[in-house]
């Protein structure tokens, strides 16, 4: 049987990546782990571990041990801040413990992770994208007199909702700025057609399939979703498919994108699993299973392709006893725990 570790699956993504590997039906032990003991995926797993934040010093002995504790085959990424940590120590910790990684190259993940770089990668490649400042600019002044009000203002590095402001005048940018230690701004896109889509590339950085799904926030998270072709988004997916393809992409990279007056303006990509890898792998469209079957299996994937439909999201909760709530606070881990999510909705 191989054995997976999804890490912080106390997210929206670890948790679809939970969701999905278990909707295909492959005989995988998932091992989750998260830095809080009481994330509700870590009791929906065949055993879960508390590891430390990415950025602590502690974080890579600590996955070196539990993956070869547990004879992991795989590590799937589910925690944003963990993207670049494991990039960066790939082939070392495969070296320490034969576990697969399954990240973009360091170059991709950098790049992406920066919202300026990412901004300078799409306007040198063509793509239409919102315009974009840094904060110390000398071009500032006449930025926010070209491009006017509402502004987006965000953290460059990173990714995720958090600290993401719009702005309505000059008061809320300095008020935001004052919020947020290296900001960029970008141009707010005055429309409600909001895209993701996902683009899963195999070993050879070959581009296995696209989906893309209009979708509706709910803070900061998609909790409606259409899944169809959108051809005018689709073809601007392929290009920025492609793009990544020559410049070595490997896995999900998931893109998001607003429509404008001028066609699609994507404004952010991040080389992951997204929050809606559940929602996909729903429609055919899995990407955990195509990495396992590919990267551990040995398989060559044919296109993903999927079906279409709708899906609205909800709140569900997931029930422990105060024991196994107490051990894994004490001990750092559970094996086998023992929860119930109840099916009454």
């Amino acid at each position: 049987m191989i054995t997976v570790i999804v890490t912080g699956v106390g997210s929206n993504i670890g948790q679809g990546i939970i969701k999905a590997i278990r909707m295909s039906g492959l005989r995988v032990r998932i091992i989750g782990s998260d830095i809080n003991p009481l994330s509700a995926g870590l009791f929906r797993c065949d055993k879960g571990y508390v590891l430390p934040p990415a950025y602590s010093g502690d974080f890579k002995d600590s996955i070196v041990t539990v993956c070869k504790d547990e004879n992991v085959d795989m590590i799937l990424i589910g925690s944003d801040p963990e993207v670049p940590f494991f990039a960066g120590a790939k082939q070392e910790i495969e070296r320490l413990t034969e576990a697969f990684i399954l990240v973009s190259n360091p170059a991709i993940v950098n790049t992406f992770h920066d919202k300026w770089e990412s901004f300078l990668f799409l306007r040198r490649n063509g793509f239409n994208c919102p315009e974009t400042i840094l904060r110390d600019s000398d071009s500032l002044k006449d930025y926010i007199k070209d491009i006017g009000f509402p502004l987006v203002v965000k953290p460059r590095v990173g990714g995720g909702s958090k600290n993401v402001f719009i702005v309505k005048d000059e008061i809320e940018l300095e008020c935001a700025l004052g919020k947020i230690a290296d900001p960029v701004i970008q141009e707010y896109i005055d429309q409600d057609d909001e895209y993701t889509a996902g683009i899963f590339f195999d070993s050879s950085s070959d581009i296995k399939g696209i989906i893309t799904m209009k979708r509706e926030l709910l803070s900061g998270t998609t909790y409606r979703a259409i899944v169809d072709d959108f051809p005018v988004v689709k073809k601007e997916m392929r290009r920025i498919a492609e793009s990544l393809s020559r410049n070595g992409a490997s896995g999900p990279i998931n893109v998001q994108c607003r429509m404008s007056k001028n066609g699609p303006k994507t404004f952010e990509i991040n080389p992951r699993f997204s929050g809606t890898t559940a929602f996909r792998a729903n429609f055919n469209f899995n990407e955990p299973a195509a990495a396992i079957r590919h990267f551990i299996m040995g398989e060559e994937l044919e296109e993903l392709e999927y079906s279409k439909g709708i899906v609205m999201r909800y709140w569900e909760e997931v029930y422990i006893t105060l024991e196994n709530g107490r051990h894994i606070m004490k001990e750092g881990s559970i094996e086998k725990p023992d929860s119930e999510i109840k099916r009454v909705f």
